[in-house]
């Protein structure tokens, strides 16, 4: 595969930007459209991801999030406080406990993706439904880009210079 250069790196560059604006309104959006569950963003993110992909272990969900474990375990720790997710034994591995998400944090997302819904659907927005698959198909190819391999060792070499 050859590199990226010239406008082709160059509309790259700006869906980076536009997307990267587009989550820090999505996240302003959600604090201010549910802050009244007192939820951050990351711990709607780990209850919301707990749904999606069931029961994981803290090194699972930080990788998937590429945070630390630390960051992860705080967060657990507060929502697990508040009967949003529970703790069972791993099968698989006696050290690390699964984390799932329990009936009362799944009633909580149920509202919260409830509110949600209520408000996209007025959103002023004109696009198609294969506007909309393509932008999706795009940013889920990006998305597996960064995650390969070969590019992650790239960007941690950098980072050693």
């Amino acid at each position: 595969m050859k590199p990226l250069s010239g406008a082709k790196l160059e509309l790259l560059e700006n869906l980076v930007h536009a997307n990267s604006a587009l989550f820090h309104r999505l996240r302003a959006a959600g604090d201010e459209i549910h802050g009244r569950d007192g939820l951050t963003a990351g711990m709607r993110e780990i209850l919301a991801g707990l749904r999606r992909n069931g029961p994981q272990t803290l090194p699972q969900m930080a990788r998937a999030r590429s945070v630390s474990r630390q960051y992860i375990q705080a967060v657990v720790s507060r929502l697990r406080r508040r009967g949003l997710v529970e703790t069972t034994p791993n099968p698989t591995d006696r050290r690390s406990t699964l984390v799932r998400l329990s009936a009362a944090g799944d009633q909580m997302l149920e509202a919260m993706g409830q509110r949600e819904a209520d408000l996209l659907r007025q959103l002023p927005l004109e696009v198609s439904k294969k506007e909309l698959r393509g932008a999706v198909a795009v940013l889920e190819r990006i998305r597996a880009a960064f995650q390969q391999p070969e590019w992650v060792q790239l960007v941690r070499r950098s980072a050693e210079r």
